[in-house]
């Protein structure tokens, strides 16, 4: 009687013992093939200011005495470069890692957080101007009053049709050291928030499907300019797991990530480059613990 009662008491406790969430860690790398996209940039190389000076000019007329006015001349002269093209990214990499838990009052749902890193060299195709912009402000004054004059133009030619040094104020440079390399690269680092669902099957080859949200920085360098902005980030995935053992599987895996509204920058100067959108094949392994 004894040994009954102690078993249904056993029986009664394991049947309402809270159900256990197994943790486990994945490590992947992969492709990350970065879509390309167009660029605009529009950019000053350099400036120089030209003036103030001053002159004198005298009108006289039969009902005014004398009336002496004072005009000041002046302005800026820039050399600028103007690019219409795209990024034409190279295959690149991924790399990363998850720390999550398997939730079993949901079986084959899980719950992670991800670090991952990306990176793609890139090439700008298109078509590249250099050329220069003046402005110029004449302004009229005396005691009593003043007026100001605006007057600009601009003028660009192909690079291959520009000089390969040039006379800038009292300097002299070379073209070439004043552009900005016409390669690069672009980096991501991300942090996400996964959620993954494993549909069960009697065999060691299971499906699963998921995405995340998170926050990503993405960075662009092309030697002689550079910057980096960060935002929203998502994903979306589905792939293919083969259990290995109880705690130890493979995983082959297809994604979609993006980080969309970025404004890199250098210098003020907008560098193009808005959304990055990839598409990842990742291989990876996923242990418990």
């Amino acid at each position: 009687m004894k040994k009954h009662l102690l078993a249904s008491t056993a029986a009664a406790a394991a049947l309402t013992a809270p159900s256990y969430a197994g943790n486990y860690v994945t490590g992947f790398g992969g492709v990350n093939l970065l879509d390309n996209q167009n660029v605009h940039i529009n950019a000053p190389l350099l400036t120089t200011g030209f003036g103030p000076y001053t002159d004198t000019n005298t009108n006289t007329s039969s009902s005014v005495v004398t009336s002496s006015w004072l005009y000041t001349y002046g302005g800026t002269k820039s050399l600028f470069m103007d690019f219409n093209g795209e990024y034409d990214f190279d295959n690149g990499f991924v790399i990363g890692a998850a720390m999550g838990c398997d939730i079993d009052a949901i079986p084959g749902l899980s719950v992670e957080g991800e670090l991952a890193y990306r990176k793609n060299d890139f090439d700008l195709q298109g078509d590249l101007k250099i050329g220069y912009h003046v402005r110029k402000y004449v302004t009229k004054h005396n005691l009593l009053s003043s007026t100001t004059k605006y007057t600009s133009y601009q003028i660009a030619f192909s690079v291959n049709n520009f000089p390969t040094t040039i006379y800038f104020g009292s300097n002299t440079y070379y073209v070439s050291d004043l552009l900005p390399d016409g390669s690069g690269d672009v980096t991501s680092f991300s942090i996400m928030a996964n959620v993954w669902y494993e549909f069960g099957t009697s065999g060691p080859i299971k499906p699963y499907v998921g995405g995340g949200v998170g926050w990503a920085k993405v960075e662009v360098d092309m030697g002689g300019a550079s910057g980096d902005d960060s935002g929203l980030a998502w994903q979306l995935g589905l792939g293919v797991s083969y259990d290995l053992s109880d705690k130890t599987s493979l995983r082959l895996e297809y994604r979609r990530f993006q980080v969309n509204g970025l404004d890199i920058t250098d210098g003020g100067v907008n560098l193009g480059f808005e959304d990055y959108e990839a598409d990842n094949v990742i291989v990876g392994v996923k242990m418990k613990f």
